[in-house]
């Protein structure tokens, strides 16, 4: 069911941004998306994004709909806990990949800034809310969400470090997550009462 919804969404995506599909393209996704040691950083974290953005997007002032779905796909395709150069190497290879299968240049370029947080623009904004839109869940997502993170940091790393960059990364997230007007009124308030669990 997950890797079905999300192959057609990556189908959609490509179609609009006028690139070519091909099925080694989700083969790529799947590999690395299904690495052992992801609890949070899977499929499922960008299904949720993805279908957070389709139940949403009515109410987002978003430029390019498919650009902000193929950021959202391989934002987290390359992914090591505690590693500072996640989003470029994961940017660097989704260009590689988007310009392959013919992907505009263009397109390719607005994306990598999307996941490396290089712009300001009103669809990076909608973009970073999603990924983060974890952190204004109900109360069960957000405990499971606390608990895959710990899993994963605590295979590179030990708990006090573990807890150290998670209290820094939660006190810079503290008074505001979110840069759209949107997430602010619907996700900002649960946010705040999760962040000071």
């Amino acid at each position: 069911m997950v890797q079905t919804y999300l192959e057609s969404k990556i189908k959609e995506a490509i179609s609009l941004a006028g690139g070519n599909y091909e099925p080694k393209v989700l083969s790529i996704l799947i590999d690395y998306y299904n690495e052992p040691d992801r609890y949070y950083h899977n499929q499922k974290h960008i299904v949720d994004m993805l279908q957070l953005f389709d139940n949403s997007c009515k109410n987002l002032p978003f430029v390019c709909y498919s650009e902000i779905l193929l950021a959202c796909i391989f934002h987290d395709m390359i992914y090591i806990p505690g590693r500072q150069d996640n989003e470029k190497r994961s940017a660097d290879y989704t260009s590689y990949i988007l310009r392959t299968i013919k992907v505009p240049d263009s397109s390719c370029t607005r994306i990598m800034q999307m996941i490396n947080g290089e712009t300001r623009s009103i669809d990076e904004q909608i973009f970073h809310d999603l990924d983060y839109s974890i952190l204004g869940s109900n109360e069960n997502d957000y405990k499971i969400y606390k608990e895959n993170i710990k899993k994963e940091y605590l295979l590179v790393t030990d708990e006090m470090t573990y807890n150290t960059g998670r209290l820094a990364f939660l006190e810079k997230n503290e008074s505001s997550c979110f840069l759209t007007e949107y997430f602010k009124d619907n996700f900002e308030k649960q946010a705040t009462i999760n962040i000071k669990k």
